[in-house]
């Protein structure tokens, strides 16, 4: 396991490579990253894709939009998980 100073010095490109591989998937505004978490010791991170052209969706307002956004079947997103993980 990495250290504090490792593990932050790590974070930046690996995000960097996460976006890049999100973006490749086509149809992909913006790639939003944000941090959520119950206020513990966990640091839990999310990466959304923000569906190319919704601009409602901009800043905060995408995790609103999650629930509204129609749903992806599972061999859809197995497939995306696929080609994201190729892009890694």
């Amino acid at each position: 396991m990495i250290g504090g100073a490792e593990a932050a010095q790590a974070f930046g490109p690996l995000v960097a490579r996460i976006e890049r591989a999100i973006l490749s998937l086509g149809d992909v505004g913006r790639v939003h990253v944000s941090r959520w978490g119950d206020g513990g010791a966990h640091f839990h991170v999310w990466l959304m894709a923000r569906p190319l052209g919704m601009l409602e969706a901009k800043n905060f307002m995408l995790p609103l939009w999650e629930d509204v956004l129609p749903n992806v079947t599972d061999e859809e997103l197995r497939e995306a998980a696929e080609r994201i993980a190729v892009r890694l």
